[in-house]
């Protein structure tokens, strides 16, 4: 099932965690993507000039392969990356660091942070950033419940009820 109806259009409450995430380091890129087969796309976008990578030139997939947070402080000179030869495509990546975003499906995607200078995140910024992922998960699970719930009863052929017509009926009794 889907978490999102479009992956590719922004909403404000998936920016408003990147903002945060970004601010949290005083950087000013960070993602939240979602993974759609050889693509990852970005659900929330700052900083970065692309909606999408693909999934297998992307340090989301570091971070996704490792379960967990994901951090490469400094890009150039993490030895984790001395055979990823398309690191060169993207020459303003200097600092890495994401958290998978886990669902009941599994993951799906990352919430990630990026700049253009090596930083060694504190232990309280890793915490943070792991407690915004996980805050961007239970988002998105709450949508696809929604979504499922708006797909059942419109298979029922259910109208919903309005508060006006329960208060007429509560009024009969």
């Amino acid at each position: 099932m889907n978490y999102t109806a479009n992956p590719q259009v922004n909403e404000k409450q998936f920016d408003e965690f990147t903002t945060l995430a970004a601010n949290l380091c005083g950087i000013s890129k960070a993602l939240i993507t979602l993974v759609d087969g050889e693509k990852l796309w970005f659900k929330s976008n700052l900083g970065m000039p692309v909606n999408y990578i693909p999934y297998n030139k992307s340090y989301c997939q570091f971070t996704i392969a490792n379960r967990t947070l994901t951090v490469f402080s400094d890009v150039e000179n993490d030895r984790r990356l001395s055979d990823v030869a398309w690191k060169a495509e993207y020459p303003q990546i200097k600092f890495y660091a994401g958290v998978p975003l886990l669902t009941e499906d599994g993951i799906i995607g990352t919430l990630c942070i990026m700049d253009s200078k090596p930083l060694v995140m504190t232990e309280k910024q890793k915490e943070i950033l792991t407690a915004l992922a996980q805050m961007v998960s239970s988002l998105l699970e709450s949508r696809k419940d929604l979504m499922g719930l708006q797909e059942k009863l419109k298979a029922s052929n259910h109208q919903p009820i309005s508060l006006r017509g329960v208060r007429s009926i509560t009024r009969s009794w």
